[in-house]
């Protein structure tokens, strides 16, 4: 236990203390304590309330998204039990993960909804969270009812609707490290049928990393949005709500650094004799400084600005009408996001005195790479995403023993990509490189059901099941015409390479659940569900025509769960024990470099392949406590057991062989970015203060022990704890809040990946992404 975490969990029992001697004034006082609230959620599309939904969920209010400062999908792993989230690698590579079901390269293994509607992608799914009405995360799989890589569990953001009377809210953040932000809206009743809301936020931060390069920012973002909610209802059955959503971003790239490595030292191929390098990297990865190599300007011949830039449009139109017991619901959907991005391809410069070693390329063979030089290789790429989603459902509606509900959704999206990654920033290979244009699209048919039998008052079953066909076409071409003269080299041909495939998936997702109510406020519930993420195409560059494709990954989820409330609704806990067999999972494969001519570089070499298993077994638990009208605490704990049974890394293989090693066993391995203990702890106190002013403070506490970077457990992060405070004055009109980031400014990394070290003879090294760092910051609002 890091003595960070130590110091929360202190100050967290003495607040626990000064509660407890509170509730004994307020018990002699005669005072009333508050009630842990019931929230109504859908998410087994229907309403229902939230302690009497059979399955593992959080459900995050706005109230307690306003009073955590959650905005992003970091702060909701922060707070909502069993979700963890690691910003993998910038903007384009979100990565959240639900017991323990990591998935490093790839789709994501949890679906993440707007609405009930679909977002693709990863760099579409950490969205601006305003104007919400909550939160639902729900762990384990959702492929019957959700469907779309809900495979280990999914997220889903509702909307707050349009209110029946003028409302309107503004607030304004400044903080350190260039924070400025500010939201506005209004909402109201444009007729007795028709109402409205309208919202808009913008969002500029310089980042807490800087170029030791070139003295840009690194990690810098500035983004903006919209929506518009027009909600019809012109009886007392049928509702029409059409929802419009714009947002612009452009931001930096991600904090990372190369590290080089530290173990196994080796004769480096093809160098003079006596050329001894490490070949791995073994232990811990090290936090960042502030300023670290990576280019942010220009240095030769890169086809964009370093960072992102992108547009997203999402509209849905939601249609709802009740008949004489069952309702139909329509949903349709559109989405188009437009991104182009370069990063820095090598995140290293030469330092050595005289110039650093290397197999040549991209330098003459023979020669230094000069003092100063760092612009090796970028990773870029120009992409369009378009979404279309029809989703019909009919649902019983009655209080008759059965429930029942079936449906029908389709679903269109087209990736267009144009790959824009050069190894080798001279304007002679900017001019040679094909830039192949890259056609993915998705065309997929489901029908799915459920239905709900109550035996008696207290014994219920529910059997949903899903079906899907999936169709996929992968088309590839150059978008410039190969030059002649002189002939392309080996290194080059294959940005000119030329694909057209189809693939064909379909797969049924059963899910069978039995509950129990042993009385009001308590349950108990069991379920054994199959999940299925769909296969697809692999689109870098450097890899072989057997390599093309992937097969769909699936896993048997067993669970056994509790939920009870006590002492009046004072207390809520909240367990269940789960385990999860997972077949033909989807991992990260990269071939050798040895196997491509000088120039390919690691990202182009890397694949999407069916060659591990795992088995996932784990324990949850989350309370909340009232122990009277002032004190409260929220916590959670899960232990998680994500080992391998079976995996392959070519890759590695080859550098073992070298080294005159046999090849790992990874049976027992740890998954990535897994943590075996996470513990979320939240005391909060709340207190009149003046006239109608009423003060509020919470920390938030999040540790987790130590987790893995690859499949091979070479290297692990440490353990991390983070200290969010809250504290706050808030009136029916006014509201004033002072809050701090990572209190304690915990330095672990968050994120790292197999690299290359282009300034020492290309050997394979970690690059590591920087943690976030202490922020604080004040917040004015006023609201009406």
């Amino acid at each position: 236990m890091s003595r960070y975490f130590k110091a929360a969990l202190a100050a967290s029992v003495a607040l626990g203390s000064l509660a407890a001697g509170q509730q004994v004034r307020a018990q002699d006082a005669g005072q009333q304590a508050q009630v842990v609230d019931d929230v109504i959620v859908t998410a087994r599309r229907r309403e229902e309330s939230l302690q009497d939904t059979p399955l593992a969920i959080a459900a995050v209010t706005s109230e307690e998204l306003k009073s955590a400062r959650v905005e992003r999908l970091a702060d909701l792993a922060k707070i909502a039990p069993g979700l963890s989230f690691t910003p993998l690698f910038g903007a384009q590579n979100q990565l959240p993960i639900i017991r323990g079901a990591a998935q490093t390269y790839g789709q994501l293994n949890v679906g993440v909804f707007l609405d009930g509607v679909y977002l693709s992608g990863k760099a579409g799914v950490d969205i601006e969270m305003a104007d919400l009405q909550r939160i639902e995360v729900v762990r384990g799989p959702q492929s019957a009812l959700y469907g779309q890589n809900t495979f280990a569990g999914a997220i889903n953001y509702i909307s707050a609707r349009p209110s029946d009377e003028l409302k309107g809210h503004i607030e304004a953040t400044a903080g350190d490290h260039g924070l400025r932000k500010l939201t506005a809206g209004i909402s109201g009743p444009i007729t007795d049928t028709l109402r409205f809301s309208v919202g808009a936020y913008g969002r500029e931060f310089d980042g807490w990393y800087v170029s030791a390069i070139d003295g840009g920012k690194v990690d810098y973002s500035q983004s903006y949005g919209g929506m518009l909610t027009l909600d019809f209802t012109p009886t007392d059955r049928f509702s029409a709500i059409l929802r419009l959503t714009g947002s612009e971003e452009d931001s930096g790239q991600p904090a990372s650094e190369v590290q080089r490595t530290n173990a196994y030292p080796l004769q480096v191929g093809g160098a003079p004799v006596g050329t001894i390098r490490n070949q791995l990297y073994v232990g811990e990865v090290q936090p960042l400084g502030r300023r670290i190599n990576v280019n942010t300007k220009r240095t030769a011949a890169e086809v964009g600005d370093y960072g992102t830039r992108q547009d997203t449009f999402r509209a849905s139109l939601d249609l709802n009408y009740d008949f004489d017991g069952f309702s139909l619901k329509s949903i349709t959907a559109y989405a188009k996001r437009n991104a182009e991005f370069t990063y820095d391809g090598d995140n290293t410069v030469c330092d050595r005195t005289g110039g650093c070693p290397n197999f040549g390329y991209p330098f003459a063979p023979g020669s230094l790479i000069p003092v100063g030089a760092s612009g090796f290789a970028t990773s870029s790429a120009e992409e369009t995403y378009t979404d279309f989603s029809q989703e019909l459902r009919l649902s019983s509606n009655g209080d008759g023993p059965l429930s029942w509900l079936v449906g029908a959704y389709y679903y269109d999206g087209d990736a267009d990509v144009v790959q824009r990654s050069l190894a080798g920033l001279s304007a002679t290979n900017a001019s040679r490189f094909g830039y192949p244009n890259i056609v993915n699209t998705t065309k997929s048919w489901s029908v799915f059901g459920s239905a709900t039998y109550a035996f008696t008052d207290k014994l219920s079953a529910t059997l949903e099941a899903r079906y899907q066909k999936e169709e996929q076409t992968y088309h590839q071409a150059p978008t410039r015409t190969a030059p002649t003269t002189p002939p392309l080299t080996a290194a080059e041909q294959p940005s000119y390479a030329r694909f057209d495939l189809e693939k064909d998936f379909s797969f049924t997702t059963p899910r069978l659940i039995v509950d129990y109510k042993i009385e009001p406020g308590k349950m108990l519930y069991a379920s054994v569900a199959r999940g299925v993420k769909t296969g697809g195409f692999n689109p870098n560059i450097n890899i072989f025509a057997n390599q093309r494709t992937f097969e769909p990954e699936t896993s048997w989820n067993y669970e056994i769960g509790g939920k009870f409330d006590w002492m009046n609704r004072r207390l809520r806990t909240n367990v269940a024990l789960f385990h999860t067999d997972w077949s033909d999972q989807q991992a990260a494969c990269q071939n050798p470099a040895s196997a491509f001519p000088p120039g390919s570089t690691s990202t182009q070499r890397t694949y999407t392949c069916n060659v591990a298993e795992a088995k996932v077994s784990g324990l949850e638990m989350d309370g909340h406590f009232y122990f009277n009208d002032h004190f409260s605490i929220v916590g959670s704990y899960a232990w998680t057991r994500a080992r391998y049974e079976k995996f392959a890394d070519a890759s590695l293989d080859g550098t073992l062989a070298a080294l005159g090693l046999p090849a790992w066993d990874f049976d027992g391995r740890h998954l990535p970015y897994v943590p075996d203990h996470k513990i979320t702890l939240s005391p909060r106190f709340e207190m009149a203060a003046w006239g109608d002013y009423r003060f509020e403070g919470r920390l938030d506490v999040q540790h987790q022990s130590k987790t893995y970077v690859r499949a091979d457990n070479m290297q692990y992060f440490g353990a991390k704890t983070t200290v969010d405070l809250r504290l706050a004055l808030r009136s029916e009109a006014l509201s004033y809040q002072f809050f701090v980031n990572n209190l304690l400014d915990d330095d672990t990394p968050t994120a790292a990946v197999r690299f290359y070290d282009s300034v020492n003879y290309s050997v394979a090294s970690p690059l590591v992404t920087g943690a976030d760092r202490r922020m604080m910051g004040v917040s004015l609002g006023y609201q009406f």
